[in-house]
């Protein structure tokens, strides 16, 4: 039986014989060298790098419009605007340095005045007869035609009117009666005579009655009692006149409930004017203050007083119609007619 030093000396004895054994196999192979090959692998990086890098730009250059190329301007082009230019503002400046010479006003023309016209000297009255109701005032400087004489009164006719002196003033084609002092004097003998078909106020105070008439509004009964009192005929005043061929008439009449019950909504609207056309004219709306009637409700025993003016033919049958049952044809019985001409 071996002894344990023995055996353990011969263990180390071993593993140094194979130590030194080693030691000389490695120190007897040379070393490789191995040269560096620091270009290739520059070489190759940089390869790389590139493809990358083209390959991003490739794609960006076909993402990217091409900019369209800005065309050279035109000198020659230019050279003309600029010099239409300059002869533009020289035209300019030339028409502004001349002066624009003022044409004076044309004056109206005068109309010829022929012997039986003349002139409005004094600014005055022109009334509806002589020393009558006024129609308006006539202006210095009118033209007028003389129509008929009647003592110190002419008849004239507005034909030719200048500035307005007053805010009444007549209208061109007026017609009625002025003082001789107010105009020149006529350089031609005119009638003395004034042809009317009427006279200028017509008395009458012819009552009529009418009724029982039912109100089915108010349910309610009533009679009622129209006097005309009387009719003025007119050319019209100021700036409403009559139409060529008609005249106003005026009528005054007076309206009177009878009971038993209220009569209601008494106005203008219930009269009319049957001419010999046949034609039934309604009241004017409003004519002036001096021809107007009220619009009101009657009790039994009241009354109103008022005027009606209707624009009709100077001539021919005229009668004046009064229609309580206003929406329904002239029935006898339920209408009354007074005769102003036959």
């Amino acid at each position: 039986m071996r002894s344990p030093r023995r055996t353990l000396a011969l263990f180390l004895g071993g593993l140094a014989l194979i130590l030194s054994s080693a030691c000389g196999q490695t120190a007897a192979v040379p070393t490789a060298q191995v040269e560096p090959q620091p270009t290739q692998t520059a070489r190759v990086v940089t390869e790389i790098v590139t493809q990358v890098v083209t390959q991003v730009v490739t794609e960006v250059v076909v993402v990217t419009p091409e900019a369209t190329p800005t065309a050279a301007p035109d000198l020659a082009a230019t050279e003309v605007a600029a010099v239409a230019a300059q002869a533009t503002a020289d035209v300019e400046q030339t028409a502004a340095a001349v002066p624009t010479a003022t044409v004076p006003p044309t004056a109206a023309p005068q109309p010829t005045l022929g012997p039986a016209m003349g002139q409005i000297t004094n600014g005055g009255n022109m009334r509806e007869t002589p020393g009558g109701t006024v129609i308006g005032q006539a202006c210095p400087g009118d033209t007028v035609t003389y129509l008929h004489r009647q003592g110190e009164w002419i008849t004239i006719r507005i034909d030719h009117v200048v500035a307005d002196c007053v805010p009444d003033r007549v209208a061109m084609g007026n017609i009625g009666w002025i003082h001789q002092s107010l105009v020149t004097m006529p350089q031609a003998n005119i009638p003395t005579t004034t042809p009317a078909p009427t006279p200028e106020v017509q008395a009458f105070n012819q009552a009529q009655t009418i009724g029982p008439i039912r109100d089915a509004l108010s349910n309610e009964q009533y009679s009622t009692e129209i006097t005309l009192i009387q009719v003025r005929w007119s050319r019209g005043r100021r700036l409403s006149t009559a139409d060529p061929g008609k005249v106003y008439a005026l009528a005054t009449l007076r309206v009177r409930n009878l009971g038993p019950h209220s009569q209601r909504n008494v106005s203008t609207t219930m009269f009319k004017a049957l001419d010999v056309r046949g034609a039934l004219n309604d009241a004017e709306s409003y004519y002036g203050d001096d021809c107007k009637m009220d619009w009101v409700d009657l009790t039994a025993g009241g009354a109103i007083e008022g005027c009606i003016a209707f624009e009709v033919p100077d001539n021919g049958a005229l009668s004046l119609i009064y229609a309580p049952y206003r929406y329904e044809n002239l029935t006898p019985g339920r209408y009354l007619s007074f005769t102003i001409r036959p």
